[in-house]
């Protein structure tokens, strides 16, 4: 089962422009300046200044959910960002991604804006600057279970210290920069309330911020994004039973499926279980009385769906042996989807897997089976 919660808070933080606020940028930075190395403008620093990302997710409703077995206990959680431009890479790389420790403001300004706004969070400010009267972040003497750190101005953050509070992605001649990262302990800590629920910051590893050599650059959409690639916390789980798969037959490795009781529109707010029927493509001629054609079947037990958009193709729910695999029963295949975790006013298609271990083959069905989700 797949479920998303989408970022309702986001800002990049840059160390240079310590003031500044980018609350309702489209774009979200990790990005470094050093002395030896021009900007996009050739312009040189006097020193090394960083970028950090500050995330917010509202799981308030979280708890009930969970409470009502809409979302498993089981569940694990992952945060997950779409890069849409990355330059000057190391090979080797990693993402860092704490709980942070701090309230803060989102602010309404652009990195762009000139005069610079500076309401909101910066590196310096939580909330914004308000002629200098406003709330630093914690900059030495840290509480207990907390810290920070800065290069080259003092700020950017605090965070809480700990494996449990910590979360990280390692990229080795990735050639997408996409992040997901699994952050299951930290939201437990909130949902247990050892935490406030104060957003996530995501940053590069302090020897990597601390080195003068130059990391290159990553940007990612941000919530004001106008795509369809927002910030997201993905939970996912393993719903499927399977319990009855001895009680219908499997298909060849020849068959064809369909998705009965699809229809074209959907609530946002809806949950829907999709039936698959399934049957031989060329069933085996015997004297029976009834049509053979209307024998239906089940799929092999290791089979999934996937759901992709259908302007992008992106798959918005991917084949994942954790979460998608189809369950049987007394009628065949089916699979259950909140629709609240897609977004309203698009189209999508429900794509198939099914891998027959038995025969060693593997199937991408992909026959148009198209919805709606509507507001």
């Amino acid at each position: 089962m797949y479920h998303a919660i989408y970022a309702t808070r986001d800002t990049t933080l840059y160390e240079k422009n310590f003031r500044r606020n980018a609350g309702i940028d489209q774009v979200l930075e990790l990005i470094k300046y050093v002395e030896s190395v021009p900007d996009e403008n050739d312009f040189y620093y006097d020193g090394t200044y960083n970028s950090r990302i500050l995330l917010k997710f509202d799981i308030n409703h979280l708890s009930s959910l969970i409470a009502s077995n809409v979302v498993s206990r089981r569940a694990k959680y992952h945060v997950s960002l779409k890069a849409t431009d990355a330059s000057d890479l190391p090979i080797d790389y990693d993402i860092h991604l704490f709980a942070v420790s701090q309230s803060w403001e989102n602010g309404v300004g652009h990195y762009n804006d000139y005069p610079e706004i500076t309401t909101g969070a910066s590196w310096t400010y939580r909330n914004g600057y308000y002629d200098g009267n406003g709330l630093t972040w914690i900059k030495n003497a840290f509480r207990p279970g907390t810290t920070g750190s800065f290069s080259t101005n003092s700020g950017g953050g605090t965070w809480y210290t700990g494996s449990a509070f910590f979360a990280s992605q390692n990229f080795n001649y990735a050639k997408n920069p996409d992040i997901k990262i699994n952050v299951t302990n930290i939201v437990h800590k909130w949902l247990s309330g050892s935490i406030a629920n104060n957003g996530f910051i995501v940053k590069r590893p302090s020897a990597d911020e601390f080195s003068s050599d130059y990391k290159g650059a990553i940007r990612f959409f941000s919530t004001d994004t106008h795509t369809i690639y927002i910030p997201k916390l993905e939970i996912t789980w393993d719903d499927s039973n399977i319990s009855q798969s001895s009680s219908i037959s499997e298909v060849s490795d020849n068959f064809e499926v369909m998705v009965s009781n699809i229809k074209k529109n959907y609530r946002t707010n809806s949950k829907y279980r999709f039936r698959i029927l399934s049957r031989d493509k060329y069933p085996t001629l015997d004297y029976s009385t009834t049509n053979n054609y209307l024998n239906f079947k089940r799929l092999p037990t290791s089979s999934f769906y996937a759901i992709q958009d259908s302007v992008t193709d992106d798959f918005i729910i991917p084949f994942d042996t954790g979460s998608t695999r189809l369950s049987i029963d007394s009628e065949g295949n089916y699979f259950n989807i909140n629709m609240e975790s897609l977004l309203p006013e698009r189209f999508y298609k429900i794509v198939f897997k099914v891998v027959n271990n038995k025969k060693f083959t593997e199937h991408i069905i992909d026959e148009g089976f198209y919805f709606k989700v509507v507001r």
